[in-house]
């Protein structure tokens, strides 16, 4: 792939930093219609799902293709286990008068993984786009380079001191 000169570079990022630009226009106009809400209730109960849906739907934009969007789901879902997987014991715990101490401290548990670890303002989603990039870009790495067999690598090694180069 051919280097792309000094003026490709800065188009390339300047194009980069004005669609950076327009979206952060847009999140501002989305939030002003927002605060311009008349009912304080429903000015609040907007600006919570505006700051709890953000995060991803800024994913959901970035990823572009569909293999990034299901490394990225299998990566949530691996990575907010510790709070579903709780969640689903207190659902099948509730019911049983034998598990009542189980069930609330899963249910306990399951709260507070979802308010101080998967939620909004938390390092969770930046966590699964870092996870999501690498391992992408291995399997990207493992699709794309094919491997030389052993013999081409034996054939292609460089001899070692002592000994001569062998013509073929």
């Amino acid at each position: 792939m051919p280097k792309k000169s000094k003026e490709e570079r800065k188009s390339t990022l300047r194009a980069a930093q004005v669609k950076d630009e327009e979206r952060n226009h847009r999140r501002k106009l989305e939030l002003a219609a927002i605060l311009l809400e008349r009912r304080w209730y429903v000015r609040l109960a907007k600006l919570v799902l505006f700051l709890c849906l953000f995060p991803w739907k800024w994913a959901w934009k970035e990823l572009g293709d569909w293999r990034s969007i299901v490394i990225f789901a299998i990566v949530v879902l691996l990575l907010s286990s510790e709070g579903w997987v709780p969640g689903l014991i207190w659902v099948f715990t509730m019911h049983d008068p034998n598990l009542q101490a189980l069930s609330k401290s899963m249910n306990a548990f399951m709260v507070s993984v979802i308010l101080f670890w998967n939620g909004p303002g938390t390092p969770f989603l930046a966590l699964c786009i870092v996870i999501t990039a690498a391992v992408k870009e291995i399997l990207n790495r493992a699709r794309f380079h094919s491997i030389r067999p052993k013999k081409e690598k034996l054939a292609k090694r460089k001899p070692a001191r002592g000994e001569k180069e062998e013509k073929q």
